[in-house]
């Protein structure tokens, strides 16, 4: 008899989901990452001006330009189930967290790393649409996707 599937609780799927975007390869990596988070029709606000599901992507890309390693860090987190299954499935999440990225090719010839602070808001749903090997990778299937997604975010360079 196998044992059941365990999927994280809503926090976790959050906290899970971003840390896989910021230590990513670019490439099929990113994307995996970015497209088992973000629902194909998400809406999605950053620093109070609407994107594109593409936009924040190519947002995000480049906020990883020349990475060569990123620490995430979550400061604080919040959640609130949508549904009465146990656990949730879908809910809103609401957190807190920097990001520290060291730079591959320093331009300057001196290591130098730059920080991203962000608060970030969710909520998620779940899509009975996506099928297995839809974006995850064999033995990770999960229909939850964030569908409203309202982001504060600075980025400064660590001298």
């Amino acid at each position: 008899m196998s044992a059941p599937i365990v999927l994280p609780t809503l926090k976790e799927w959050v906290e899970q989901h971003v840390r896989a975007i910021y230590v990513a390869e670019p490439g099929k990596e990113f994307d995996i990452a970015f497209n088992t988070f973000i629902h194909e029709h998400a809406t999605i606000t950053v620093n109070g001006r609407k994107l594109s599901r593409q936009e924040y992507k190519k947002q995000l890309e480049t906020q990883k330009a020349d990475q060569k390693s990123a620490v995430v860090e979550f400061l604080s987190a919040v959640e609130v189930a949508g549904d009465n299954h146990k656990p949730p499935l879908t809910g809103d999440v609401g957190t807190a967290f920097q990001v520290t990225i060291d730079e591959r090719f320093p331009h300057t010839g001196i290591p130098r790393s730059r920080s991203i602070d962000s608060s970030l808001n969710v909520a998620i749903i779940f899509d009975e649409n996506i099928q297995p090997g839809q974006g995850e990778p064999v033995g990770d299937h999960d229909q939850r996707r964030v569908s409203v997604l309202s982001q504060v975010t600075s980025v400064r360079t660590n001298l």
